[in-house]
């Protein structure tokens, strides 16, 4: 009979999360795109980066978006690998944007039995634990994390990365080796968002530390080490040609970064971390369980009290530290902001399982009723649903049909547009495929630096010069829906108004171009250049060291640019330059560690599996 409770009881639980997610995204479900202003950008990328992982190619060409930069090399290929398998077991009925919507939907799904492993690692009873993984669904930072990450700014591998990053811990914590699964899962999570391998590493000690106080972590768990090189060596094929290329870096982008202060502030007002009616039982039940802990001498819930504050001051006094010499460790505190939050969980959830006492279900259906009314407050703004006006969908038809193969458009950023889509730009290039100037992934783009033109508008006096410095990006049309903006390009002498689609106008840009594209295939492109002295001539496409060049099939020097741009060193008089794409050596190497590192793992489970009086042999 208690085994039929406990069956019941399990499915209820799972029947709550599963409507819960349901009424939480409700929002969510429709044909439209999936919201975002990240969005459109990662489907254009995607479109590139799963025939490129499907062709067993790690990097390449991509022209879809600024100048052509690596498409998996630093922004890691968790999210394609994802999304193809979708669409693999779909047998392709599910679209690029149904998979990358339904790899959110999983993930937040996945966040809950996390929460709850990691909360029973460190020794919270089941009900706790439960009441723990619902909660989690109340995590989320605009900055990373959650549904507001997911589908507010579109940061879709922080929020896929979330429950693998829990999920770690719990293993580290629990006093059952798991060297291989561990290893598996925390390579995964740098495949995917490799901010959040250093939360995970950041924090493990902190989890580890607790799990001693805890009781689940008895001794020092060099399992750990087997853990890290099956990581090390399953990712080879990533991180060593991503280390090799860390030259091809952009400009470093980020965002307001509040103090330790003002971040829990933010979670007690319920407005960052933990949301709404869920942050209210936080704040209610983590002092209470502080408490409980001083008074009873109870050591456990007192670490459990310390891991997320500790947590999250550790964060703030690493990028205090660091950030001179390493600016990325400025986005520590934001993305690491909702894992913190989360390491909070265990605590609230054990307190809330003491408080319900004989009726351990009580637990997770109280943390499940706070949910649910915290929920609608984390619906994206309506701003970033892709509503498009009627005139961009015919600017993109229009695009498609206009941009020459080789070339590429820009859609000239402002504030006052009012194209009904977020990211406009993006937008354009998603809908038409034609290729945009504007950036996306910006740290992760060589040459991105010219390409900021688009968020620059130019007045009446520089118009001539910006729409010059256009010609040199390869720029054959611009596109704007500021009023303003269009009135200033009307007074360009080299630009000819081709479509008016209101809210928007297309113009195509005139005068000489310094090359022109005689053909265009995916990493193979021939230029033609016209008569001159010998000289170095940039040919807008974004420097890498995979580029080689041939002139009458003789091999001419390349080269970077200050601005990051492809060089080419051609001779006098009208030539045709050959550039071809090619991998590098370092991608060739860190697929051989990865066969070296299965080769290795398999050898020694299969000596353990052979071993001399084991029960297998």
């Amino acid at each position: 009979m208690g085994g039929t409770t406990g069956q019941r009881e399990r499915a209820a639980f799972a029947v709550a999360v599963l409507v819960l997610v349901a009424w939480g995204l409700h929002w969510l479900w429709g044909p439209g795109l999936p919201p975002g202003v990240d969005t459109t950008g990662h489907l254009t990328r995607l479109e590139v980066g799963v025939d490129l992982l499907a062709s067993g190619r790690l990097d390449g060409w991509f022209d879809r978006a600024m100048l052509g930069y690596q498409t998996h090399l630093m922004y890691g290929p968790g999210l394609a690998l994802a999304v193809g398998a979708l669409r693999l077991v779909t047998f392709g009925l599910l679209s690029t944007a149904g998979a990358y919507e339904l790899v959110g939907v999983l993930a937040l799904v996945a966040v809950v039995p996390a929460t709850a492993a990691l909360a029973r690692s460190l020794r919270v009873p089941l009900a706790g634990a439960r009441a723990a993984g619902v909660l989690a669904l109340a995590v989320s930072s605009g900055r990373g994390g959650g549904i507001e990450g997911a589908f507010d700014l579109g940061l879709m591998p922080n929020h896929m990365a979330v429950p693998l990053v829990v999920l770690a811990w719990a293993w580290m914590a629990d006093d059952r080796p798991r060297p291989l699964g561990l290893g598996l899962v925390v390579g995964a999570v740098a495949l995917t968002h490799p901010q959040s391998l250093v939360a995970l590493v950041l924090f493990a000690p902190l989890v580890l530390l607790t799990g001693w106080v805890v009781g689940s972590v008895r001794s020092v768990p060099w399992w750990l080490v087997g853990a890290a090189a099956t990581a090390a060596g399953s990712t080879a094929w990533w991180w060593v040609p991503a280390v090799l290329h860390r030259d091809l870096r952009g400009v470093l982008t980020s965002w307001d970064l509040p103090t330790f202060a003002e971040h829990v502030h933010l979670v007690v007002e319920g407005r960052r971390g933990w949301i709404g009616w869920a942050a209210l039982l936080v704040v209610l039940a983590w002092p209470a369980g502080l408490a409980l802990g001083i008074l009873a001498r109870d050591r456990a819930l007192v670490a459990l009290a310390m891991l997320p504050v500790a947590a999250l001051a550790l964060l703030h006094a690493i990028e205090a530290l660091l950030v001179d010499r390493f600016p990325e460790a400025v986005m520590l505190p934001n993305r690491g902001f909702a894992y913190a939050c989360l390491l909070a969980a265990p605590l609230v959830g054990d307190v809330l399982g003491r408080a319900a006492g004989a009726r351990p279900a009580a637990a997770w259906a109280a943390a499940a009723v706070a949910v649910a009314v915290t929920m609608p407050a984390l619906r994206p703004p309506d701003g970033v649903f892709d509503r498009p006006v009627p005139g961009m969908r015919a600017a993109a038809e229009d695009l498609a049909a206009r941009v020459p193969e080789g070339r590429r458009f820009a859609y000239v950023e402002s504030d006052v547009d009012q194209p009904g889509v977020v990211a406009p730009g993006r937008w354009l290039g998603w809908a038409s495929g034609a290729t945009n100037l504007g950036p996306f992934g910006a740290e992760f783009a060589p040459g991105v630096g010219p390409t900021l033109m688009v968020f620059e508008p130019p007045d009446v006096e520089t118009v001539d010069r910006w729409v010059a410095r256009a010609r040199q990006l390869g720029v054959s049309h611009l596109v704007s829906g500021d009023p303003g903006t269009r009135e200033v390009l009307a007074a360009a002498r080299e630009l000819d108004l081709v479509v008016t689609h209101p809210p928007v106008a297309i113009w195509e840009v005139g005068g000489r171009m310094p090359f022109a594209v005689v053909e265009a295939r995916a990493e193979e492109v021939t230029l033609s250049i016209p008569p001159g002295h010998p000289t170095t001539v940039p040919v807008a496409i974004g420097y890498h060291p995979g580029w080689s060049a041939r002139v009458d099939g003789r091999t001419v020097t390349t080269g970077e640019d200050p601005h990051g741009i492809l060089t080419v060193q051609v001779p006098a008089g009208p030539q045709e330059v050959e550039l071809t794409w090619s991998e590098p050596s370092g991608h060739g190497l860190g697929r051989w560690l990865t066969v070296g590192a299965a080769v290795a793992l398999g050898a020694i489970r299969l000596r353990r599996r052979h071993r001399p009086g084991s029960l297998r042999a």
